[in-house]
């Protein structure tokens, strides 16, 4: 390296900083996906419709039935770090909703072209649309009729500000690779929510055609993802189902549950491969139909992704198609690790690492995987 000439300290400018933070948190099309997704979720939609055009860099539309922004809100919704779901620091541990910095639509604002929301809120029979700024203030607002409550965000040039990680999207296999991480964001989402009506479209080659309707319970949705019968699949048995001959009361597995509290630990629910299931329907390649939720939130988490491929029958080389929810006590998990929210730290991963081994031994008593871990302390 050679050496640089001395420089003088000195602060970035705000448009610099806002560009380097907004594109960590905004790193490629999927998540956007996923981050408006999950403000669609928190807002209470029950009927999701995603548009892409040109692999979502041409344009990109996210349209849900949620419960609007109001007029009040609507000037500081965009601006980073204005968020609704928390006052400190300290309310990350009473957090019960999927986005907490007040970062995403900041970051979307500035890594793209151009951004407008178009928003409307129960009893209002005229929306606005909102044209937004690269910083997230709103540039000017049009009335824009709606037909009902919900927010509709579009997204153009996708990482103009970015011109080189445009330009890592300039290839078609980049593109289908691109194409098919946003549909591992919206199928895990649909899988996760029976109750939610979710579309994607995509209207150039490849072209790409997905709805979920309204599914009749957990079974269902993660069937309609791999568009399969739901008897492929099974539920997870809760903790009162286990079968005393399901665990050897001896084995390091046995300790774990014996200092297990759900309550104080949290609890896991979820579906798994039937055991009369077809294998080549059930059990992939690649782990990208293995989702795993925490508090709602989908995480990569290699623990419980290792014991799930271990504990079932998995062909070599294998991963399977399940879904995991897991559910803990807030202020016993770290939601805030990574800009991208996919890392969560568990403080009680251990003993749920031996609660879900045990409930798939209720269902696959012949498991020969061992205890992820140690007993952990009570």
């Amino acid at each position: 390296f050679r050496a640089l000439p001395a420089m003088s300290m000195h602060q970035l400018p705000s448009g610099t900083v806002a560009l380097m933070t907004g594109a960590q948190v905004i790193t490629n099309i999927h998540s956007v996906i996923k981050e408006l997704i999950e403000n669609s979720l928190d807002a209470g939609a029950t009927t999701i419709d995603i548009r892409l055009e040109d692999c979502g860099l041409t344009r990109l539309v996210v349209q849900d039935n949620g419960c609007g922004i109001s007029a009040e809100d609507a000037p500081c919704m965009a601006q980073r770090y204005f968020t609704s779901k928390l006052t400190a620091f300290s309310d990350l541990e009473s957090l019960a909703t999927l986005g907490f910095r007040g970062e995403a639509l900041n970051a979307i604002c500035t890594v793209a072209q151009k951004v407008e929301i178009t928003t409307c809120t129960a009893g209002e029979e005229i929306g606005r649309t909102y044209h937004m700024r690269s910083d997230g203030t709103v540039e000017r607002t049009l009335p824009a009729a709606c037909a009902g409550k919900g927010t509709r965000v579009c997204v153009l040039g996708m990482f103009t500000a970015i011109p080189v990680r445009r330009r890592l999207f300039d290839k078609p296999p980049a593109r289908k690779a691109e194409l098919a991480r946003v549909q591992d964001v919206v199928y895990a989402y649909a899988a996760a929510h029976p109750e939610l009506h979710l579309t994607l479209r995509h209207e150039k080659v490849p072209v790409l055609a997905f709805t979920k309707a309204v599914a009749s319970g957990p079974e269902a949705a993660l069937a309609a993802v791999l568009s399969c019968s739901a008897s492929q699949f099974v539920p997870l048995p809760s903790v009162e189902s286990f079968a005393d001959a399901s665990v050897d009361s001896t084995t390091a597995l046995a300790a774990a549950l014996r200092a297990y509290n759900p309550e104080a630990h949290g609890t896991i629910t979820g579906t798994l491969p039937a055991p009369t299931a077809d294998d080549k329907t059930v059990y992939r390649s690649s782990p990208d139909r293995t989702f795993v939720f925490v508090n709602g939130r989908v995480v990569n988490n290699k623990a419980v992704l290792k014991l799930l491929r271990t504990a079932l029958p998995c062909p070599a080389g294998r991963s399977p198609v399940c879904l995991i929810h897991i559910a803990c006590p807030p202020e016993t998990i770290d939601v805030n690790i990574s800009p991208d929210k996919m890392t969560v730290g568990l403080q009680h991963e251990a003993a749920l690492l031996a609660a879900l081994e045990a409930q798939i031994r209720a269902v696959y008593p012949q498991a020969t995987a061992k205890a992820s871990a140690p007993a952990p302390a009570p």
